[in-house]
């Protein structure tokens, strides 16, 4: 899922892109698929190429088995 750096909506998933583990960042499993899941279905129907300037995040979680992967600039 996209996450736009900065975005306070998903701060929570940006701190996980900084390092944090998502167990430290949400009370749970649910939590955070949850915001992973909202965060996804945002995305989708605007996908479009960005330039940027910045750096470019990407980590992957794997959560029960389930790979989700978080994707800033």
């Amino acid at each position: 899922m996209p996450v736009n750096v900065g975005d306070n909506h998903y701060d929570r998933l940006e701190q996980i892109l900084l390092g944090e583990q998502w167990q430290d960042v949400f009370d749970d499993e649910a939590a955070f698929r949850e915001t992973s899941e909202e965060a996804t279905q945002n995305a989708v129907g605007n996908e479009e190429w960005r330039e940027t300037s910045g750096t470019l995040r990407v980590t992957t979680e794997v959560v029960d088995g389930e790979q989700i992967t978080i994707v800033a600039f």
